[in-house]
């Protein structure tokens, strides 16, 4: 575990939803493979969601359990594509950090 955030991931963070795991992770902080691995989820649920032609897209339970509900239901498609972008920098930068 951490002992302090990671100055650069907080910055990265401030693009995210206010009430997301990820966020939470790393103001927490919790060890970089687990804030890697949570934004890697958030990430792929939310890619499901930009692709998916359903109403309810599966991938929406794990994005309401990880404090993406109220954000969801007011989004704009240039918004998710920003927070994936955020997300996979978030994940990139700690996996590097995990793997020191």
């Amino acid at each position: 575990m951490n002992s302090q955030p990671n100055p650069i991931l907080l910055e990265l963070a401030e693009q995210l939803p206010d009430a997301t795991q990820t966020l939470k992770n790393i103001h927490e902080p919790k060890a970089y493979e687990e804030i890697a691995e949570q934004a890697k989820k958030e990430m792929r649920c939310l890619q499901d969601l930009v692709g998916s032609l359903e109403e309810e897209p599966s991938a929406t339970p794990f994005l309401e359990e990880s404090g993406y509900e109220a954000w969801l239901k007011e989004v704009e498609a240039e918004d998710v594509l920003r927070v994936i972008g955020t997300l996979g920098l978030i994940a990139e930068l700690s996996d590097e950090l995990a793997e020191d």
